[in-house]
């Protein structure tokens, strides 16, 4: 409460007072601007981890703690490379810390089933720096699944190709074959014809 009067004291005490309230409003904006920021972090699908310039856990998400099974009340102050046990890690954060270009990331297997993570570290204000981890697993198994498909069915019309055209070499010769000999060679190659057209026809279906 203010004392009475018009005194000096009083004007003391009320610019006291009004610099409380600005303090408490001030202090109100950046909780909720803090706690919107958290949300925020929470919300993303990768992994984050916030490190000290000793490379220590200070913060980290849920879908780290997920990942990695840590949790904040039992990991924090852990030096990352406690959790990170590859000497490809150790070498991937030194030439962070050192200032080398390092903007593509590493690529780690972790966890139990193992899954293909994504890992980059990106500095904080000098004072730090941000680890994110993002589940690739889905994305190397999809791109192994195209790799091994075009190169299956590479090998599946190469077969045809090479028939028909060991046939055509034939029939276009000096001495074509002649009678049921050709009546054969055409056969056979219209059923790899044929196989030819199938295997197109299934790759427009996948392809819708």
């Amino acid at each position: 409460e203010l004392p009475d009067g018009d005194d000096a004291w009083r004007e003391v005490f009320s610019a006291q007072r009004q610099l409380q309230k600005e303090n408490r409003r001030d202090l109100a904006q950046l909780t909720m601007r803090l706690e919107r920021f958290l949300k925020a972090t929470q919300a993303i699908p990768d992994g984050v981890i916030l490190l000290d310039a000793d490379d220590r856990i200070e913060w980290h998400n849920r879908v780290a703690g997920e990942q990695l099974g840590i949790a904040l009340e039992d990991d924090q102050g852990t030096l990352i490379v406690h959790l990170f046990r590859y000497p490809v890690f150790r070498s991937y954060l030194r030439r962070f810390r050192s200032g080398e270009a390092t903007e593509d990331g590493l690529s780690l297997e972790l966890g139990t089933p193992p899954r293909q993570f994504l890992v980059r570290l990106l500095p904080v204000a000098n004072q730090g720096s941000l680890l994110l981890l993002r589940d690739v697993t889905d994305m190397v198994r999809t791109e192994r699944m195209r790799v091994d498909f075009v190169a299956n069915v590479s090998h599946e019309l190469r077969t045809p190709v090479t028939v028909i055209s060991g046939f055509l070499e034939q029939m276009t010769c000096d001495e074509p074959p002649q009678g049921e000999d050709a009546k054969r060679f055409l056969a056979m190659m219209s059923d790899q014809a044929g196989r030819m057209r199938r295997l197109i026809e299934d790759l427009l279906t996948l392809s819708r």
